[in-house]
């Protein structure tokens, strides 16, 4: 995991650079429409059993966006981390964000707030037995902060954080011949801290009001 962290982030520190020479979009009549693609690399922190589980993942994501202070995000990304001291956790994600920008013009700097809903699996296996394993999927929402830092007219790079709660099937730990097993444990709520950071490209105009 520290081996793909590092090259992703290389990419996140060179791609900036290639990004000055860029033109600038020539918006003709609205904002509404443009399509942008990119790629994230979320961090997730929850706690099991006394214990700060640190996540690290990676992921793609697209946005539309419906008008000057309104937009779309449509994203999927796959974390892993250790569930306590014997056991790892992955997580997927797909999902969409509402994102609402209180700016009037289009800043270097520009915050939001953004919220959304959910599709997530999850599963969690022994670390000395893989076969000792439970997984569900499960419905969540999520809502949070963040900031494009554009560094030209068509990339920015993006800072979030948002909680994501999930509903529905728990993963516990029962026994069987005095051997913990990992299996689903009734139904109930819980949730992790996410922090993302994005880099993402405007593509297209999907209104065709853009000149390029």
């Amino acid at each position: 995991m520290k081996t793909i962290g590092k090259r992703w982030l290389f990419l996140f520190l060179i791609i900036p650079c290639l990004s000055w020479g860029q033109k600038p979009l020539k918006v003709k009549y609205t904002k509404a429409g443009i399509f942008s693609l990119g790629m994230r690399i979320p961090f997730g922190f929850s706690r099991s059993y006394g214990i700060l589980n640190v996540a690290q993942g990676l992921g793609i994501e697209s946005r539309i966006q419906l008008g000057k202070h309104y937009n779309t995000e449509y994203y999927g990304d796959y974390l892993l981390s250790k569930q306590g001291d014997s056991a790892i956790r992955s997580n997927g994600h797909i999902g969409a964000s509402f994102l609402l920008y209180p700016q009037d013009k289009l800043r270097r700097v520009q915050p939001f707030v953004f919220a959304g809903p959910d599709a997530d699996f999850e599963k969690i296996h022994q670390q000395t037995n893989a076969s000792n394993a439970a997984s569900r999927w499960n419905f969540a929402a999520h809502a949070g902060l963040g900031m494009h830092l554009n560094i030209s007219w068509r990339s920015d790079i993006t800072l979030s954080t948002a909680y994501m709660l999930h509903f529905g099937n728990k993963i516990g730990i029962g026994n069987i011949a005095e051997q913990p097993v990992y299996l689903i444990n009734g139904t109930g709520t819980d949730g992790h801290l996410l922090f993302t950071i994005s880099m993402n490209f405007k593509i297209i105009d999907l209104w065709k009001k853009l000149r390029w």
